[in-house]
């Protein structure tokens, strides 16, 4: 006959009560073991850590696991008392019973499962922990990106207002461009206009200058001719497109200078060979317009440009005296520093116009 768990604890009790006090536990000492167990089933249910406010809301599988766990340990609690009591009824009646070493062997199982269970619990303790570590990491690590979303978010909002402004500013200067726009488009029209006039202008010019210098140049030989007719009716040479003038009286050299420009003209400047060679042509002694008056050695023509090319006679100039500032052409061709109060013939020029 087979008693189920309800009906083979409560034999077990009443045979407890009857044998008042009797030490079932010393005896057997598989009980003892199991009561151990039992002991630290009692001690390894004690109340969980309390879970509280975020942690109750992120980790509430943890929790049902936990609460699974403690009723799994609780029943293989009750279902290792029944199989003992179970067991102690089956060796009061019939101790050889082969039923005991099938319990036995049960209850060790259960003792293997319930340590595996045991440490699945404190595997899912620890794992726990390290998910309540992990959450608090990655709280911190949301508040961070909520600080920075708030950053961001400010920033945002000023590069909005920023943008507002510009598109402003933009909108403004649109506006502004199409008035200069339109203000170009009207100037060049008007450039055009007048650059239509202007060319018109320029054809006028340029039919007028050329009407111009052909006046110009028949005013010109007009004037030649009649200038040197008069020249030539004057004593004056012409060569290349100068007129040059020579005295018949006999001057010192500032007055002969004086005579010159009284004629329009200056003591002659001699620029080149071929000028030389005209000018030695006159084979008198006459003045020409060079001297250091103003700074002794340092040659200048009366126009105030220095001595580059000179056509000195052999050992001059040679400042004889201490007074030989002014320069003649000698009687040979060649010059000769001499004192500017002697008495000279001139030789003027003049250029052509």
């Amino acid at each position: 006959m087979e008693l189920c768990g309800d009906d083979i604890y409560a034999n077990y009790y009443n045979k407890q009560i009857v044998k008042h006090e009797e030490p079932v536990c010393e005896e057997r000492p598989h009980c003892f073991e199991l009561k151990n167990n039992t002991d630290e089933v009692t001690q390894r249910s004690s109340p969980r850590p309390d879970i509280s406010g975020s942690d109750k809301t992120g980790m509430k599988p943890f929790v049902v696991a936990a609460v699974c766990l403690g009723m799994l340990c609780f029943i293989l609690l009750a279902g290792i008392i029944c199989v003992f009591a179970y067991f102690q009824q089956q060796v009061d009646t019939d101790p050889t019973d082969t039923r005991y070493h099938n319990l036995i062997k049960e209850r060790v199982q259960l003792q293997i499962n319930y340590t595996t269970l045991i440490k699945e619990r404190d595997q899912l303790q620890i794992n726990y922990t390290t998910l309540i570590k992990e959450r608090d990491q990655l709280q911190i690590h949301y508040n961070t990106l909520i600080k920075e979303r708030d950053q961001l978010q400010i920033h945002y909002n000023t590069l909005i207002k920023a943008r507002d402004q510009l598109q402003i500013l933009y909108n403004t200067l649109m506006k502004e461009r199409d008035q200069l726009q339109i203000h170009y488009n009207t100037l060049m029209k008007a450039r055009d206009q007048l650059q239509i006039l202007y060319n018109t202008l320029i054809k006028e010019r340029d039919q007028l200058q050329i009407c111009s210098n052909n006046l110009i140049k028949e005013i010109d030989q007009l004037q030649a001719r009649n200038l040197t007719s008069l020249l030539c009716l004057n004593n004056w040479k012409i060569f290349g497109c100068k007129f040059y003038y020579i005295s018949t009286d006999h001057k010192n050299w500032i007055d002969s200078r004086q005579d010159c420009q009284g004629r329009g003209a200056d003591l002659v400047i001699i620029n080149s060979r071929e000028e030389q060679t005209f000018i030695k042509s006159f084979k008198n002694k006459a003045w020409i317009g060079l001297n250091n008056r103003e700074v002794k050695k340092s040659w200048k023509w009366v126009d105030g440009s220095p001595l580059t090319t000179s056509y000195w006679d052999s050992g001059k100039p040679n400042n004889y005296g201490g007074a030989e500032d002014c320069v003649e052409m000698a009687v040979g061709g060649n010059w000769n520093d001499a004192s500017c109060k002697e008495t000279r013939q001139w030789i003027c020029e003049r250029p052509f116009n």
